[in-house]
């Protein structure tokens, strides 16, 4: 059974993609899922890998699968 977005999963999701876009104008690099936690506050990097799934369902992001520092936002304005 697939769960509704909620607004507050829709908010983290925000959370995440304004988390992707500093990162990356501030180091000139995307950062790892870790960072990403970090960031937004997740206290595991299974939570914002689920969020990043979602994201990437939705045309928002996409990443090379198995390589580190790929996350990248897809589609301008998202952030």
């Amino acid at each position: 059974m697939k769960h509704r977005e909620t607004e507050h999963s829709r908010d983290r999701q925000q959370q995440i993609l304004y988390a992707i876009a500093t990162y990356t104008k501030q180091h000139g690099y995307p950062p790892t899922v870790r960072d990403i936690a970090a960031e937004v506050g997740f206290k595991t990097p299974s939570a914002v890998r689920h969020q990043l799934d979602k994201l990437r369902d939705r045309g928002l992001v996409d990443w090379v699968d198995g390589a580190a520092r790929t996350i990248r936002i897809v589609k301008e304005g998202a952030a």
